[in-house]
């Protein structure tokens, strides 16, 4: 019996330290997801202003041409 009970404190011990590395995992997991979304955001207005600078520019070149 106390064998028994010396095994199953061991499987305890490594359930609790494998949990504890998974809940690490996820807490890194999600501050990365958290910048990935802030990347996506700032790219997102990056490509914006070159998209209106890009159509500036045609614009100008499409000018110059005609006059």
């Amino acid at each position: 019996m106390q064998v028994a009970l010396g095994v199953e404190r061991e499987k305890e011990q490594a359930l609790r330290s494998q949990r504890d590395k998974l809940e690490l995992r996820l807490r890194h997991l999600q501050i990365m997801l958290m910048q990935a979304e802030h990347l996506a955001l700032a790219i997102g207005s990056v490509l914006s202003y070159l998209s209106s600078q890009v159509s500036g520019v045609v614009w100008k070149i499409e000018a110059v041409q005609k006059g």
